[in-house]
């Protein structure tokens, strides 16, 4: 595989590998260096300049995220990534300059698809991207496949979601979520050996805490209780809490994100007595709203994260310097994961020299672009179904100190990588 970068030479100003690793590139393919880009951008407002009138075309991104629901806030930070990405290549890709045109995934469906379709109509859309859960994932399936457009997925949206159809034209650049959950039930067991879950009513909530369970029991844990709360209603969290400890579990694990998360934390640290079970969740648990708004509140937690602020790779500690100087604050993993989506289709449309002329050509040319040492988590390579794999998760404590909570590293453990094939994934 041939880097597409021809320089970096901030990477060999902070990597005693670099320097190898340099005198192997092959002339630049792009008209950006990435973290040259990142060391320049430091400090800055990011913002993607829009191509000038009777200029060399654009190149289109949709970026599709909700901007109302309960998933706005993650989709806010998903922008956020995606700006930088956009922001380290100077706004240009080859010599075409990036436009990123937002549709509102919340909008109902006749609607949201008359909106992807009237911007295609504008000018033609190259790319569509971001995208935060299945159902949407699937109705722009069907759409880029007419189109012949690439999908580049940013969210964990399923297990399924790829490996049962493959379509050539799709592809995930986070991960299957099933793989998380599952090494989640498996490490925890571990630690914790009874467990009180608490999680949304629901079919997508269903699968997903089954993946977490039917490990945990594999791993020599004993489910205590599960409770399902309708996601339609608003609780005291503190008497739902009480009753999880009712039956003296070691922890309690929480499916649960944004609004409803940050009062789970809340009241878990004021309503229970010192010595009650731990609570634990999936990461989105403890997302900004708990560890920055709340973060005396969070004081203590521990969790695991497929994304570690502190991790010291060049290319993660200039991408989070980059987000806090923009934000204020640690990226999380919709965060990292709406960075990496955005710097993985730019890089492959890079080495396609800002041309799209075949969706599934697109999807091969990313899944042949060298990433070593340019992704914040690290390793990224994608498997057969077109989805990057997760090979890593970090057990972590947060720490508040001086008004903010900060991810302090206790383990780092492999991930049980999944081993769907297309059109048959595996349970």
């Amino acid at each position: 595989m041939r880097h597409p970068f021809g320089y970096l030479r901030i990477l060999a100003t902070t990597a005693p590998l670099a320097a190898a690793a340099a005198a192997a590139l092959a002339p630049p393919a792009l008209a950006f260096d990435l973290l040259q880009g990142l060391s320049n951008i430091a400090g800055q407002q990011f913002a993607v300049p829009r191509p000038a009138p009777g200029g060399i075309p654009a190149f289109r991104v949709a970026l599709v995220l909700p901007e109302r629901g309960a998933l706005r806030e993650a989709a806010s930070r998903m922008r956020a990534g995606w700006r930088i990405a956009a922001a380290v290549a100077d706004g240009y890709v080859a010599e075409r300059p990036i436009e990123i045109v937002e549709i509102d995934s919340s909008l109902p469906q006749k609607a949201l698809m008359d909106r992807v379709r009237r911007a295609s109509e504008i000018a033609p859309i190259d790319v569509y991207a971001g995208v935060i859960g299945a159902r949407t994932a699937e109705l722009l399936a069907v759409h880029t496949q007419r189109e012949n457009r690439p999908l580049i997925l940013a969210g964990a949206v399923g297990d399924d979601a790829l490996a049962r159809t493959c379509r050539p034209h799709v592809a995930r650049t986070s991960f299957a979520i099933g793989s998380y959950l599952s090494t989640s039930g498996r490490y925890l067991a571990g630690k914790y050996d009874t467990v009180v879950s608490l999680a949304p009513e629901g079919e997508g909530s269903y699968a997903m805490m089954r993946k977490f369970t039917d490990a945990y029991r594999a791993g020599g844990g004993r489910i205590v209780e599960q409770i399902w709360v309708p996601d339609t209603q608003r609780y005291d969290w503190s008497s739902m809490l009480a009753r999880a400890t009712q039956a003296g579990p070691k922890m309690i694990y929480a499916f649960f994100e944004d609004r409803n998360a940050e009062r789970i934390v809340y009241q878990h640290s004021t309503a229970l007595a010192e010595g009650g079970p731990a609570l634990t969740g999936p990461e989105w648990l403890f997302g900004p709203r708990s560890l920055i708004r709340r973060g005396r509140h969070a004081d203590g937690a521990r969790f695991l994260t497929t994304h570690l602020p502190a991790l010291p790779l060049p290319a993660n500690r200039l991408f989070v310097d980059a987000y806090r100087a923009d934000s204020g604050h640690d990226p999380d993993l919709y965060a990292y994961m709406g960075y990496e989506n955005g710097l993985a289709v730019l890089l492959a449309a890079a080495e396609l020299h800002g041309q799209v002329h075949d969706a599934g050509a697109f999807v091969n040319a990313m899944k042949k672009v060298a990433y070593d040492g340019l992704m914040p988590r690290g390793e990224f390579v994608f498997d057969e179904t077109n989805s990057a794999v997760l090979l890593r998760a970090y057990w972590v404590e947060a720490a508040f100190n001086g008004g903010e909570a900060r991810l302090r590293q206790l383990e780092a453990i492999p991930v049980e990588t999944p081993r769907d094939v297309c059109g048959k994934p595996r349970r």
